[in-house]
This record gives structure tokens, sequence and C-alpha cells, in this order.
């Protein structure tokens, strides 16, 4: 019994056994669950307070505006509605007479009332700026769009039948205007106003120019403008046309020959303050690209349009970017020497090809046109053909014979009379003289030489053995072909070797003198380029030890490390004519502290550097003095010098104000060319390098 006992009891203790460790697990799950619920709660409720906090700024906020906007409204004067009239109760009344009085003021105040017109030459029909067909230039007129900045919908207008007319404007007004020709508009496409003319026998075809209100910013400047184009119209309509006068053969002959005796001096072409400006438009549209054409040597403006955020048009941003830059320059900046030059030259053509052309002389009509020659056709054709044995002045004659010759009228005449042919003189063309040299110069040998001694090639004797094959390869020049040849001789093969080898000695000794000669020569301009250098840093360091600079620069006259950040803050309060010093001892600085260039550019001196560059710029229809402009391209060198990275150039912006040196300062545009190109391409090559090593380095990762 005792042995079966334990077999029995074995499944009840196993099931005390699990029991035990359910009880011991329990509470540390319970706990973790009332963990987690707390959190959950607290996390919820965080959430409310957030979310109830944002609530109560946005309420806090709309609050103020609204508050705002109440304090506002209180300050402006109150407008009532348009027709609004004083109510019977206070007419009766009659507590004061003031209510009276301000009855019609108040019914007036919902009428809009615009500011003053433009009062300018160009508003009037006689300073009116227009094309060949009296059409307004609307390029010229675009700052005029602000001028009637924040004018109300047209319901707010005197008429709003007739929006953009004054209330003195309308019929009863004390300054009334005609609408003859004019008519408003509205539509889906926009609204304005708009005027017609009617056509013109022997002036102008019927055609209609139209202005939109939100194009010109209002309805006033809309309606200002049609009107004044159509009364310019109507003084181009009832201008008289100039009538023809009948010139006199006999005046007309004069005026000919004097015209053709003094043509047009190309001066008259060339007047102005500045040159460029002759090859600028006289009125430039800021809606186009402002970049300036060849135009057949006249100049003008590009007709491409632009983009919001650039002043060229994308075909122009692509050479101005690249190493070449703006071939004429912009049409508001000169432009550079060579190609001014090529415009100069081309006015100069026009105006000596605008004459009449020459008659040609009585000479030059009776002298035939130069003949066609077929039968060089023909021997090209029958190269192929087997040669004949005849002599070169049979062959040639015989495609002459085949043709068929024009009878001549005296062979007619006397058709039993005998007459000799003259010979032709037969052309020989240079195919034939270069391919087939005479046979007496088959043989080609050198011309009789000095004979050379064994002395003068230094003790070297010539070798004995066969002359060298192919000291005469090569065909004999014509001047010798024509020359009649020489007796020939036998020529010593020891002989003539030791010609050629004294020639080439000669060569070699003249070719190494030359060199030598060469060698001296730079030398010398090298030494006279080092000895000025020396000059110019001896004479920076005088005035440096004299100047503002004396507290900034040590016993050599170049800055120190430590005091790059003082000399960078200098360099913001520093005058014009102190500032090409100062560029000057920087890049001195940076020739003997190549370290230097690093700490310059991190304590911002490219900054510094940008404001130098863009107060060297100069004003609009100006030009930059030499002061200037040697300044500028002493801080062009030291760019040059600069490291300068991407993120400096997208910081400073200095790739802006290095594309306007290069279009607006003439002496300065190759260097800056040439650094805006280095700084653009080493950009892009330095990001397209990086995304390819990202690129590489994903996939090794995966």
């Amino acid at each position: 019994a005792d042995g079966a006992a334990p077999s029995d009891d074995t499944p009840l203790e196993e099931l005390v056994v699990d029991r035990l460790l359910s009880m011991i697990d329990e509470p540390g799950d319970q706990t973790d669950q009332a963990g987690k619920e707390e959190k959950k709660q607290a996390e919820k409720s965080a959430k409310k307070e957030a979310k109830e906090a944002a609530k109560q700024e946005k309420k806090a906020a709309k609050d103020a505006k609204k508050k705002k906007k109440k304090k506002d409204d209180e300050k402006k004067p109150k407008r009532p509605d348009k027709g609004a009239a004083v109510s019977p109760a206070k007419v009766a009344k009659g507590s004061q007479p003031e209510d009276a009085e301000k009855a019609p003021a108040k019914a007036a105040k919902g009428r809009y009332e615009w500011p003053p017109d433009p009062q300018e030459e160009r508003m009037t029909v006689a300073g009116a700026i227009c094309d060949a067909q009296s059409r307004l230039q609307l390029s010229a007129y675009t700052d005029l769009r602000k001028w009637f900045q924040g004018e109300p919908s047209e319901m707010r207008h005197p008429d709003s039948s007739k929006p953009g007319l004054r209330q003195e404007e309308l019929a009863g007004g004390t300054a009334v205007v005609s609408l003859e020709g004019l008519q408003n508009w509205s539509d889906d496409k926009g609204a304005g106003w708009r005027t017609m003319r009617k056509a013109v026998a022997g002036k102008n075809k019927s055609e209609s120019r139209w202005f939109g209100a939100n194009s010109w910013g209002s309805w006033r400047m809309a309606f200002l403008l049609a009107r004044l184009q159509h009364q310019v119209w109507q003084r181009a309509a009832q201008a008289p046309a100039p009538a023809a006068v009948p010139v006199a053969p006999e005046a007309a002959e004069a005026v000919c020959q004097a015209a053709e005796a003094k043509p047009p001096e190309a001066e008259q072409a060339l007047n102005g303050a500045e040159e460029w400006h002759n090859f600028s438009p006289k009125t430039i549209d800021s809606k186009l690209c402002l970049a300036r054409t060849w135009n057949a040597g006249a100049g003008g403006q590009c007709q491409e349009s632009r983009p919001s955020d650039s002043v060229l048009c994308y075909k122009h941003q692509r050479m101005a970017v690249s190493k070449q830059g703006l071939l004429n320059g912009l049409a508001d900046g000169p432009i550079p020497e060579k190609r001014l030059k090529e415009f100069q030259e081309a006015v100069v053509r026009g105006l000596l090809g605008s004459g009449r052309k020459r008659a040609p002389a009585p000479e030059e009509k009776e002298k035939p046109e130069r003949p066609e020659r077929p039968e060089r056709k023909r021997q090209k054709t029958s190269r192929k053909r087997p040669k004949s044995k005849g002599s070169k002045a049979e062959q040639k004659e015989t495609p002459k014979e085949t043709r068929k010759k024009t009878p001549d009228p005296a062979d007619k005449a006397a058709p039993g009379k005998s007459t000799t042919p003259t010979p032709k003189r037969v052309r020989r063309s240079n195919r034939n003289r270069t391919s087939k040299p005479k046979e007496a110069a088959k043989e080609a040998t050198l011309p009789p030489q000095r004979p050379v001694k064994e002395a003068e090639m230094f003790g070297r004797k010539p070798k004995e053995g066969k002359p060298k094959q192919g000291l005469g390869r090569g065909r004999p020049k014509k001047s010798e072909s024509q020359k009649s040849a020489p007796e020939v001789r036998e020529p010593d093969p020891k002989q003539t070797q030791g010609e050629v080898r004294s020639r080439r000695f000669w060569a070699k000794m003249s070719n190494l003198e030359q060199q030598r000669r060469n060698q001296n020569k730079w030398t010398s301009v090298d030494d006279a380029m080092d000895h000025a250098m020396d000059q110019a840093l001896n004479q920076i360091d005088v005035e440096t030890q004299k100047g503002p600079l004396k507290s900034l620069v040590n016993a050599q006259g170049c800055i120190p490390l430590s005091g790059m950040g003082k000399a960078v803050d200098a360099m913001k309060s520093t005058p014009l004519e102190h500032r090409l010093q100062f560029t000057m001892v920087l890049r001195k600085t940076m020739l003997h502290l190549p370290s230097s260039t690093t700490q310059f550019m991190m304590q911002g001196g490219v900054a510094a550097l940008r404001q130098w560059l863009k107060d060297a710029l100069p004003a609009p229809g100006q030009s930059t003095n030499r002061q200037q402009e040697e300044v500028v391209l002493e801080c062009l060198g030291l760019l040059h010098e600069v490291p300068v990275t991407l993120s400096v150039l997208q910081s400073t912006g200095i790739g802006s104000t290095l594309m306007a040196i290069r279009n607006y300062v003439a002496p300065a545009m190759a260097d800056a060319g040439e650094l805006v190109a280095l700084r653009t391409y080493s950009g892009l090559f330095i990001r397209i390098s990086w995304n390819i090593m990202r690129i590489y380095m994903r996939i090794l990762i995966g």
C-alpha cells in the first residue's frame, strides 16, 4: 500500500506545484497591467490639456485681432451706404442746424474719390510715347500701375455703369468727358476700357486696343490710357499727309552725284555721352530679356520672355554662366571693347554702303565674262580611259575639235579661199604641271654646295658605304620645274652624304643658338618683373606704415593670423581711397602665409569683399571711375587666391555680384567671367560627385 500511494499522489503534487507557481506570477502581472493603465490615462489627460491650451491660445489670438479691428474701425470715420438720407424725424425736430448741413455730405460719403491724376508730360497728347503707327508704347507706362492702388470695386464708383470716371466727369458735371470712341467691357476674360479707330485711306487700318483694369491696377488708369490712345489716334488722323514734291530729273541727278561724291560720315552715327548708348534701345521693356542683340550691328533688346527671378531669358542665362559670357552685354550696360569695335565697324560699313552703287565703266561692260571650261570636266571623266601615245598638245586639242563650231561669216563669203587657222594657246592645268615633271628633272639632285671639310665637322668623318636612298624624294617645286634643266652630273655619293650631314649639323646648331637666345630673353624679362614686383611691395610697406593699417600689420607688412578678424571688421568701415591699399596688403599676406586664406574666409572676408564690389557698381546711366576699377580688379585677384566653397557662395550671395561686375564693369569682364565659370562648374562637380558617393554607399550598405 505504501509503495502504491506515491504513484497515485503524483498527479496531485504536480497540480499543487502549478497552483503555487500561478499564485506567485499573478501579483506581478496585475501590477504591470495597473501601471500600463495609469500611463495610458496620464497620456490621455496630457493630450486633453494640450488641446485645451491650444484652443485657448487660438481663441485669445482671435479675440486680440477682433479687439484691434474694432479699435481701427472706431478710429476711421463711418461712411453710410450710397444714397443714404437723413431720417424725417430728425429733420422735423430741427434741434440743431448742423444736421441740415451734414445731410448732403453724409449722402456723398459712399462715393469713392480717387487721388489726383499723374501730371506728367507722357500723359498728354503732345508728350505721349508712341511708335510709328501712333500706338502707345505700354512698356513706358508700366510704372503707373500702382498709382491708384487700393481702388474699390466699380459698385462704389460715382457711376457703376462707367467705372473709372470721376463725379465731375459725368454728365452734368463741371468737367464732362466725351466718351466718343471709348467703351467699357466686362466678361469672363476680364474687364476694362477699349478704344477703336476707323480706317483712313492711305493712313491706317481699323483697329482697337484694350486696357484691362486688372492689368493696369485700376479702372481709372485703364480709362486714362484708353482716352490718351484715342486722342493720339485722332491727332494722327487730322494731321495732313506729306505731299509729294516733284523733282526735276536734272536736280535728282545732281543730288545723286553729290551723294556719290561725298558719302555720309561715319561719326554722325556714333554721337552720345558713351558709345555703347548708340547700340541700346530708346525704351527697354522690363518684361523681356535685358540682353543686347546684334541686329546686324544696330543693337537692340532680346524679345524673349524672362522668368520673374532673373533679368535674362533661359538662353542668355546659359550664355552668361559660360566662360564666354554675354557676347554683347546687357541692353542697359556697356559692351565689351572687342565687340564694341565690331558694332562700330558695322555702322561704318552700313553708312558707306548706303550710297548709290558706282556705275560700271564702259570697258567693264564690253568685257565678256570668263567662259566655263568644259574640257576640264572631260579631262576628269576621261581620266580612266587608256591614254594615247600622242603629245600633250594633241591630247588637249582632241576634245576641242569634236565640239561643234559656229560657222564664220568670212568662210561663207569666200568658200574657195583657204585660210590657215591661228593656233590657240594651250592652257596647262596645275594638276598636269605638278604630276608630270620634265624628263630632264627625273633624277632629283641636290644643288651644288661648298664642300665641307673634316675640320668643320669637328673630326667626324663621313661613313663609307652606299648612299642613303630617298635623298631626292618628293616632287620638285613649280619654280624648279619651269626652269631649264641643269646639266646632269653623276653625284659623288661621299660628297652628297657630307653635304647632307653638314646642313643637318648647322641647322641643329642654329636651333640651339635660337633656344639660348630665347632663354636669355625670357630670363631678362623675368628679372625685370621680379624687380618691379619688389618695388611695388616696398611701396606698399611704406604706405602701410603711414595709413590706417598701421595698427593691423606686423614688421613684415603682413596681417598676422590672430589679427585677421580685426582686419575683416575694419574692412566694413574702410573708405574708398584706402581700399586698394587694404586689398594689396591682404594679397601680400596670403602670398607669405597660405594658411591666412582659410582664416580670412572663416572670418567673413568674402562677404566684406562682396560689399566692396557692390559699392563699385555704377549707377544707371553712369560709368565707373579709374579708382573703382582698380579696387574691383584687385578684389577679383584676391578672390582667385581664396578657396571659396559652394556653401560660402550660397551664404554670401557673391555669385550674383560677380555676374553684375561682369556685365557692368568693362575692364573686369574677363576676370569676373572666369571666376563665375570656375565657381559654377566646380560647385556643380561637387554636387554630382557627392550624389554619386551617396548612391555608392547605399549600395554597399544594402
